[in-house]
């Protein structure tokens, strides 16, 4: 079991509005640092530890990130290799 609930969290397409009303304040500051460039895989791992207290390499991260990217919030790029918040 992770120590957050991504249950609250709806499964529909992301919008801007939606975004700026997501908790926890954690998620929005991923989610937007994910915007324009994306997030390179240590800046990731530097968000997780920061604003999460998870390590990049814990079952916390790994379901965090499996939520994200099966609601299509946070899609990893292959050609940039960068995590990147995708809008619906």
């Amino acid at each position: 079991m992770t120590s957050f609930d991504t249950t609250p969290w709806p499964r529909t397409v992301l919008s801007m509005g939606l975004l700026v009303s997501l908790d926890p304040p954690a998620l929005r500051r991923l989610l937007k640092a994910g915007l324009r460039r994306g997030l390179p895989p240590e800046d990731l791992d530097d968000l997780l530890r920061s604003d999460w207290q998870i390590e990049p390499d814990s079952p916390d991260a790994t379901a965090l990130i499996h939520a994200l990217q099966e609601r299509g919030w946070l899609l990893w790029h292959q050609e940039t290799q960068r995590w990147k918040t995708h809008f619906g």
